[in-house]
């Protein structure tokens, strides 16, 4: 497993633990931050020129002008354009510096079951049933939170064994690809609470809006669990370099593109904790009233931004925002129990993973909160209804695009255009991770942040022509970081020695990945910070030991941080 590094960002309440870091990354210092509403973020996304290639030959010329499967090259080029410089302010309430952002339990879990890794023993644990028919002999001892339809359930063993911090080994016992992962530390929020309590059982106190009532249940403890409660940071995008309201003609986008290539809001959210219900329940009528306990839970039914002021007094009564406990386990949260006969006792866990996230700009009124802004702070994160940079759904890439491309071959057969029929005037980039195309697959986004920002890289291999020994060859045709900084103020530069300067890594394509493994393409002419796969039918599983290319060179080294003031 992992070893554990705790950072923090500082607010209001002092320090605020933010989650764990699994690069390595140590020191005083590190991690630590402090927001103030004067803070401002800066995103750059440099444009410099590359070249996609494709390889072909004349298999369409039945006229028999060019010889028969006589290899060439395409070549699409872009010649570079100036960066994309976005700015950011705080948002939203010049009086609040943070707002609650809630998820419910059940929703923070792991995943169920992957793919590559679990356990697949018919006779015993499998994870194919995800253990929703309740059937122990199939799945761990530990439970889970309540599901939507209020279904107990157990955690499959994968779960389990990932909330633990445990290796999973891989599926296919037989694979000498495949390896045993380590799945990092962001589900260790529910390590110590799914199997809490032996017999021990507890009031589960909740809200029927509908019918106006509470209810009342025994349950052991992990069912019992409502809510991760996360303290964010809001910022808003106030400044665009290719929106037709901010730009100079050579970078003017129309604004629909303007509008999606980047993110109009970014979020930065502290890590979480739990809250369950019987903790809301017994909170006095006179701190949090009954009907203010009741507005929570109507908004939590319905999927509904929750009262801010009503969370303030509940999370100042509860004291359990994440903090150093001085425990050699580092279990940064306190939860003081009490069961249903009121016997007490102390448990102390994990917080949850926080993290940058960001809001596109057509998701900022998909909720149905009120007052408007409708949704905030609930609002979907990495995710766009109708934007399609960085793959389907989505309004980032750190890909060096829009950028216009020519078209250029090789090819020696002057009376075939082998440029016919290829697009023009768009980049020919491919963003995502689509194994049905095991060429174009994870040309994708990748990105390591901390309190100072985010260094976001791309990378998309392409097809050359064989060369040497080699007979089916890929190398790095583009490679592009991209970086967000939070500065003091607007008249501030980004320092990109702040930033994160190690673990940048992202998933090569399966394709790519075989062809070096099986000696038919060469290691060194692929992107750095990439990890090798295969593809398990349709699944990606990075689970391989080769081909793990170079590391990636730190921001303050790196030639993209030029000119971004130091």
């Amino acid at each position: 497993m992992t070893m554990l590094y705790k950072y923090c960002c500082c607010g209001e309440t002092g320090e605020c633990f933010f989650g764990y870091s699994t690069a390595g990354e140590t020191g005083e210092d590190w991690g630590f931050c402090t927001h103030k509403f004067a803070d401002q973020l800066i995103l750059t996304i440099p444009r410099p020129s590359f070249t996609t290639t494709s390889v072909g030959n004349y298999t369409d010329d039945p006229a028999g002008n060019c010889e028969i499967y006589n290899p060439f090259q395409i070549n699409n080029t872009a010649t570079g354009a100036n960066s994309i410089v976005v700015r950011y302010s705080h948002y939203l309430d010049n009086n609040r510096l943070y707002n609650w952002k809630y998820y419910s339990a059940y929703d923070t879990l792991p995943p169920c079951l992957e793919g590559c890794w679990g356990y697949a023993d018919l006779v015993g644990l499998n994870d194919s049933v995800c253990c929703d028919n309740q059937t122990p002999s199939r799945c761990s001892s530990a439970l889970r939170p309540l599901s939507p339809i209020g279904n107990v359930e157990f955690m499959s063993e994968l779960q389990n064994q990932i909330t633990q911090g445990t290796d999973i080994p891989k599926l296919q016992a037989s694979s000498t690809v495949c390896t045993d992962k380590d799945f990092g530390d962001g589900y260790r929020h529910f390590e110590g609470i799914a199997g809490y309590g032996g017999s021990t059982v507890y009031e589960d106190w909740r809200y029927n809006d509908d019918l106006g009532t509470w209810s009342n249940t025994l349950r052991k403890l992990a069912p019992t669990m409502w809510i991760v409660l996360h303290r964010t940071k809001w910022w808003r995008r106030y400044y665009n370099s290719i929106h037709p309201d901010d730009c100079i003609p050579a970078d003017c986008e129309t604004g629909v593109v303007a509008s999606c290539r980047t993110p109009e809001y970014w979020d930065y959210e502290c890590a979480g904790f739990p809250i369950f219900t019987w903790e809301l329940y017994y909170i006095p009528n006179d701190v949090v009233s009954l009907a203010e306990k009741e507005s929570l839970w109507t908004s939590y039914n319905n999927d509904e931004p929750m009262d801010q002021d009503i969370l303030d007094k509940v999370v100042a009564y509860l004291d359990k925002e994440p903090r150093d406990l001085g425990r050699v386990d580092d279990k940064v949260i306190y939860t003081e129990l009490e069961d249903k006969d009121g016997n007490t006792g102390d448990l102390y866990s994990y917080a949850r993973l926080g993290g940058w996230k960001s809001v596109c700009y057509d998701m900022d009124n998909a909720g149905v909160g009120f007052p408007e802004p409708a949704g905030f702070p609930q609002w979907t994160t990495n995710y766009s209804g109708s934007c399609s940079f960085g793959g389907d759904n989505n309004c980032f890439t750190a890909a060096p695009i829009p950028q216009d491309t020519t078209c250029s071959s090789d090819t020696v057969c002057a009376r075939v255009n082998a440029c016919d029929g290829a697009p023009a005037g768009s980049s020919i980039l491919y963003t995502g991770c689509d194994v049905s195309d095991p060429l174009l697959g994870c040309a994708i986004d990748s990105a390591v942040g901390d309190c100072s920002g985010v260094w976001f890289g791309f990378s998309q291999h392409c097809n050359i022509l064989p060369y040497s020994t080699f007979t089916s060859p890929y190398d790095c045709c583009v490679h592009n970081e991209a970086f967000l900084c939070v500065v003091p103020d607007g008249n501030s530069s980004c320092d990109c020695s702040e930033l994160p300067q190690l673990g940048l890594l992202s998933p090569l394509s399966p394709l790519v990945s075989a062809a070096v493994r099986n000696g038919q393409s060469d290691d060194d002419l692929l992107c750095c910070g990439q990890k090798g796969t295969y593809a398990n039918g349709n699944i990606l599983c990075d689970c391989v030991s080769s081909p793990n290319t170079r590391g990636c060179t730190g921001p303050a080294d790196g030639d993209f941080c030029v000119g971004l003031g130091t």
